[in-house]
């Protein structure tokens, strides 16, 4: 479980340095708040369930969340409901979203420190 909570505090942090390296000043922050960070925790199923295979757009975006995929894998953890494939299809999710966060964070913030 201290795994998943590191993974998922990897690719939260680097959202949040990314969110730090495109406000101008303090004030925007509400509006990335607003529109992303608010959204991906109230759509991530910890609040309420996550119909599991969908086809929407909706659903595709909720793949896109490392907090739908920490949430999942913290409930296969404490429940094990679920076949060991949900794990593995949750850990490559959470890895596949964290590793391109990362990197984003890491130039974005490279480059507003040297320049």
């Amino acid at each position: 479980l201290a795994c998943v909570g590191f993974l998922i505090g990897v690719s939260t942090g680097a959202l949040g340095l990314i969110t730090t390296t495109l406000a101008s000043s303090i004030t925007q922050f509400q509006s990335f708040y607003s529109f992303i960070f608010s959204p991906m925790y109230f759509l991530s199923g910890l609040m309420f369930p996550i119909l599991p295979h969908g086809s929407g757009v909706l659903y595709f975006l909720v793949q896109l969340s490392p907090f739908y995929h920490g949430v999942r894998i913290s409930q296969w953890i404490a429940w094990e409901s679920q076949p060991p494939s949900e794990l593995i299809h949750h850990l490559l999710g959470l890895a596949l979203t964290s590793i391109p966060l990362v990197w984003i964070a890491y130039t974005r913030f490279t480059k507003k420190l040297s320049g």
